[in-house]
């Protein structure tokens, strides 16, 4: 049982050790906006390594989508 536990010790540091960078592009992040969101890992990490499920794509579409108008439409705030 030792043995499988240094074992796996041994890999999940070498994957931190590894992923160093993107870990701290998380956190940085994470310390603007106090929120990670999808879009905001995707932004950091990059694509998937593998295909998204379409529902989830057009969930993506559909907030970028809105985000943009946002930005473009900015409410008035009142004085």
């Amino acid at each position: 049982m030792k043995k499988i536990i240094n074992t796996c010790h041994k890999e999940v540091k070498e994957l931190l050790i590894s992923k160093r960078d993107s870990i701290d592009a998380l956190a940085k992040r994470l310390l603007e906006s106090e929120v990670i969101t999808l879009p905001d890992l995707i932004d950091v990490l990059g694509p998937r390594p593998y295909p998204m499920k379409e529902s989830m794509r057009e969930y993506l579409d559909e907030l970028e989508k809105r985000m943009s108008e946002k930005k473009n439409n900015p409410k008035e705030v009142p004085l």
